[in-house]
């Protein structure tokens, strides 16, 4: 869209194989606008503030009355429990494809659901394509939240993490004031269902639009001149190999996972494992199962997720992120390169 925009500095202390130990010239006038970290973030906000953004004040509205009880709460199993399959792998085809694209493919699932809320208020017999949609909107939300992770974390400067995420979040969670204010309108005015669904249907096609308009990270200085470190982009056996090794070889993260799943177990009121939790406690509610024991259970699940993952937590989780671990990072994708390049 805009060329290339990483000029590299002179330095002579720098190595000439590591782009992250470099400095590069940013852009200048509109183009370094465009290209800088913040304003990428701001455009990444808005993803996912009209994609899950809407997806949650819609999901918020209960369906107007239109949707059985029974046929939301399965909609929204399969949704998590696709999700939690489907996140092992998210991080694979992150790495294969790129952030912008696997951001743009996860948005598509939330447009899908949304639609099928227009199907079912035409045709009330239409649960099935609820769930279904529900079910592919899992898949498809595994991707948009793993690309969501890997640009808002790469851009940022070590100082800049807690700003950019606070940006980040907060575009997104106006969610929750949109939501709210549509449902006050549909009760104030007496808005149709089916045009509030509408509504929010074009706000998601414009979120899914957005991810085209983004920059590519490989052309993405940050604020520093330090150059994003990108994958490149392995073979999918390569990815899955080393999605094996990651687990077998840290089993230290196996503590965090009664946590993930704590964290998502109470999503009947209010990624992975975290999904598998959510996908659980929707469908005890579909079955009727008393709400007291569900109340019990969270709790419980959380008090067990914190003991266990508090050796994780205390042992490895550090405050900041040392440059040597980006360092790291690009030497071992270069050494999975060379060694692709070798077959």
């Amino acid at each position: 869209m805009f060329g290339s925009t990483l000029v590299k500095k002179e330095s002579g202390s720098a190595s000439p194989d590591s782009d992250s130990d470099q400095r590069f010239e940013r852009p200048k006038g509109l183009r370094g606008v465009y290209y800088h970290p913040i304003t990428q973030i701001i455009m990444l906000g808005f993803v996912c503030f009209l994609c899950p953004g809407m997806f949650n004040a819609l999901t918020g509205l209960g369906g107007g009355g239109q949707m059985h009880a029974t046929t939301s709460a399965n909609s929204t199993c399969a949704l998590y429990a696709m999700y939690a399959f489907f996140a092992f792998f998210s991080g694979t085809v992150n790495n294969k494809i790129g952030a912008k694209w696997t951001l743009f493919l996860g948005s598509f699932g939330y447009a899908l659901y949304e639609g099928s809320y227009l199907a079912v208020n035409i045709h009330p017999n239409a649960g099935g394509f609820v769930v279904g949609a529900g079910a592919a909107l899992g898949v498809t939300a595994a991707f948009l939240w793993t690309a969501q992770g890997s640009i808002m974390l790469s851009y940022a400067t070590e100082a800049q993490k807690g700003v950019f995420i606070s940006i980040f979040w907060g575009i997104f969670n106006l969610g929750a004031v949109v939501g709210s204010a549509v449902s006050f309108g549909q009760n104030f005015h007496s808005t149709t269902l089916r045009t509030i669904v509408v509504v929010f249907l074009i706000l998601t096609l414009i979120g899914v639009i957005i991810p085209l308009l983004m920059a590519d990270p490989d052309k993405m200085p940050r604020t520093d001149g330090t150059k994003v470190v990108t994958p490149r982009h392995p073979s999918w056996e390569s990815e899955f190999y080393n999605l094996w090794v990651a687990i077998i070889s840290d089993p230290m993260i196996l503590l965090l996972f009664p946590m993930f799943f704590a964290s998502n177990h109470f999503y009947t009121w209010h990624h992975s494992i975290q999904s598998a939790g959510a996908a659980g406690v929707w469908r005890m509610d579909a079955i009727g199962f008393p709400y007291m024991n569900i109340f019990i259970s969270t709790w419980c699940l959380v008090a067990a997720g914190l003991v266990l993952s508090f050796p994780m937590i205390y042992l490895r989780v550090r405050d900041t992120t040392v440059l040597d671990d980006e360092t790291i990072l690009k030497m071992e994708l270069e050494q999975v390169q060379a060694r692709e390049n070798a077959k």
